[in-house]
């Protein structure tokens, strides 16, 4: 395929990455919309709106816009989305790389965004592929949104940092021990955090396709676990196979 990637300001190609949000995310309420004012703002005013064309025809996009984390100035990529029909072909990659090349032009030495730690497609692409570190998590940290990835569930979400100047993956080793390794209804002490240089911690393989009830079940060991987990630990790893999981060092 024939892929241009470059910046959009237009209205009419504004317009065209809204469309491609909704089709990407299938909102029920409009609320919960990127609206079009936001994407010009961004694209006019020290952000970064960015649209995949194959063949003139606009099949992605990404959304960044500005944001002060503490005294330091980043761009904060909101969105990234890719139509149905073209995912799975390294787009969103190649996106991203033009988005660090631009930001680079732009001043900015960090690019910040937030996904759900229970993806174990999205983990592996933003930790291992491309080399983002992450810096927080949050609990719910959206409110309730009615995409159909996240209807009903509550939207705990990490915050990464990705330097501008290219973090490579980094290992360290395989984990001493896996959390909850059989599951989120798995029974673990707080002191097991202090006996271990290294650490898994599991997640879903296909966190789409669990049964509700299972599916909140790992909300909630996340939202008890993640929290006093790193403030002992940073991730710098993740595993995408039979059993996907996360890979944390001891802080020193």
């Amino acid at each position: 395929m024939t892929l241009e990637i470059r910046k959009i300001e237009k209205i009419k190609e504004l317009k065209e990455a809204l469309e491609i949000q909704k089709k990407a995310w299938e909102f029920e309420t409009p609320e919960d919309v990127v609206p079009l004012p936001i994407f010009v703002l961004s694209a006019r005013f020290g952000g970064l709106v960015l649209g995949a064309f194959e063949n003139g025809k606009m099949i992605g996009f990404s959304l960044a816009f500005p944001l002060l984390e503490g005294p330091e100035l980043v761009l904060h990529s909101h969105m990234t989305a890719v139509v149905p029909e073209y995912q799975g072909r390294g787009i969103g990659y190649h996106i991203k790389l033009v988005q660090r090349e631009e930001a680079r032009r732009l001043g900015y030495h960090k690019i910040t965004w937030t996904y759900d730690p229970l993806q174990a497609r999205n983990a592996y692409f933003n930790i291992v592929k491309l080399g983002a570190r992450v810096s927080k998590y949050f609990s719910d940290f959206y409110g309730p949104l009615s995409s159909k990835f996240n209807k009903g569930f509550p939207t705990h979400r990490f915050l990464v940092e990705w330097k501008v100047d290219h973090e490579e993956a980094r290992d360290f080793g395989d984990p001493e021990y896996i959390l909850f390794e059989r599951g989120p209804e798995e029974e673990w002490e707080p002191e097991l955090l202090g006996k271990f240089r290294i650490l898994g911690f599991r997640i879903p393989k296909d966190m789409n396709s669990l049964p509700r009830d299972k599916a909140i079940r790992w909300f909630e060991a996340i939202d008890k676990t993640f929290p006093p987990l790193l403030e002992k630990y940073e991730i710098f790893s993740f595993v995408r196979g039979e059993i996907c999981y996360y890979k944390l060092i001891r802080k020193k």
